[in-house]
């Protein structure tokens, strides 16, 4: 009877053996698990928080740009429209040209439009105002598509509008300590044909 009693307690014995061994990879497992999830709560932070200010700064960007090919688009059209103005005048339609930028800050947006004279190597300034207007009879090198409508005799003065806008990017101004520039510029160029007849003539 003892004999059979000590087999069977032997044989439990053994058997609580073989369950713990397999029974620690799963708490192995668990420990694991555990471990994870707190380095990926850890981590979710540091990744989202310079992914929503890049897409921040993405989105202002895009404004930015749209905004500044509106604003040059609308006061070269104005500027246009018109064979005679003041300099007077000109200079209301640059201002108001620069509200068109609001919400953002128009004190970054510069832009300068000149009316250019056609030559078949290039052009000639005839006038320029904005900000660091162009030397009057300065050359000027434009684009291959205005000077072939030069020489077939379709365009003989063409109102050329540059501006830009300068920018600061909020995620860039994080990592000045890497070297990176937080500012950027956009930049845009127009050209527009006059409206009313070949010119358009500045009254002092």
């Amino acid at each position: 009877m003892f004999v059979l009693l000590g087999d069977r307690l032997c044989s439990a014995m053994s058997h609580i053996k073989f369950l713990s061994i397999f029974s620690r990879p799963v708490s192995f497992i668990k420990n694991e698990i555990g471990s994870v999830t707190i380095e990926f709560a850890l981590l979710v932070p540091l990744i989202m928080i310079p992914l929503y200010v890049g897409m921040v700064d993405l989105t202002t960007a895009f404004m930015a740009k749209r905004k500044l090919t509106m604003a040059v688009y609308q006061t070269a059209n104005v500027l246009a429209q018109h064979d005679k103005l003041t300099v007077s005048q000109v200079t209301a339609i640059l201002e108001a040209g620069k509200s068109t930028m609001y919400p953002l800050n128009e004190t970054k947006f510069k832009s300068k439009y000149s009316l250019l004279k056609l030559t078949p190597s290039g052009s000639t300034v005839v006038w320029s105002y904005g900000d660091a207007p162009r030397t009057v009879n300065a050359n000027v090198n434009v684009e291959q598509a205005v000077i072939d409508l030069f020489k077939n005799g379709n365009l003989q003065n063409v109102l050329y509008s540059e501006s830009t806008y300068e920018s600061q990017s909020t995620l860039l101004s994080f990592l000045k300590i890497m070297g990176l520039s937080e500012n950027y510029k956009l930049t845009e160029t127009y050209y527009t044909r006059p409206r009313i007849g070949e010119t358009i003539t500045i009254i002092p």
